[in-house]
């Protein structure tokens, strides 16, 4: 059996491929990567979530997408 983590990363994983081969997902990036930029948003404090996590989440997926794919 697969632990949560493991798992977590795998499926993360599957996605960021899939979106490679479509060219829409940079190529220089892994699914470990990502998930330790998403583990900073469990530091933060209940009263911080909507102002800080959801601008920094937008962050994260901006930073995924290819900077020439809508040229």
């Amino acid at each position: 059996m697969r632990s949560p983590r493991r798992a977590a990363k795998g499926a993360l994983g599957d996605l960021l491929d899939a979106g490679k081969a479509a060219g829409s997902i940079r190529t220089d990036i892994d699914a470990r990567s990502v998930l330790l930029l998403i583990a900073y948003l469990g530091r933060l404090e209940r009263d911080e979530w909507e102002s800080t996590a959801r601008p920094l989440m937008n962050v994260i997926l901006d930073g995924l997408r290819r900077q020439d794919a809508d040229r």
